[in-house]
């Protein structure tokens, strides 16, 4: 807690120097104002002496809880396991809900990969669609 305070508190010093661009002093003190706020459960007379430096004139403890939307959480890409006979022999980034046919194309050109099947047949083709791809071979 004692090492988010301190970056808190050279952030607001940050704000506080002359030359600060506008749009970046407001996107500091909102993402300030969210640390704090997630921050009071903690270290709650802390956290309201720096929602007061912060320029907020009520308490914090009655301010909102930050809300996050799902939708920014999710990334484009993905890294899918790639397993031979159930086990974990290498990784590959993929574009999320890439089809089968794309990741095991993709998983088949891995030199890793490659060198495991060593000219083997491959069986069968399990795939669990943005997390996994098992080659089952003999």
């Amino acid at each position: 807690i004692m090492e988010l305070v301190n970056e808190l508190s050279e952030s607001l010093r940050f704000l506080k120097e002359k030359g600060v661009h506008p749009k970046e002093r407001n996107l500091m003190v909102w993402a300030l104002k969210q640390m704090t706020s997630v921050l009071n459960p903690f270290a709650p007379h802390l956290t309201e002496e720096i929602w007061s430096l912060l320029g907020e004139k009520s308490f914090l403890s009655l301010a909102s809880w930050p809300e996050y939307d799902a939708k920014k959480m999710l990334t484009e890409t993905v890294i899918i396991v790639v397993q031979v006979n159930g086990k974990v022999r290498s990784k590959i980034e993929i574009n999320r809900d890439a089809p089968k046919e794309a990741v095991l194309e993709r998983a088949l050109e891995d030199d890793k990969i490659q060198n495991w099947l060593n000219q083997k047949k491959i069986q069968k083709v399990i795939y669990v669609p943005n997390k996994l791809i098992n080659l089952v071979v003999n």
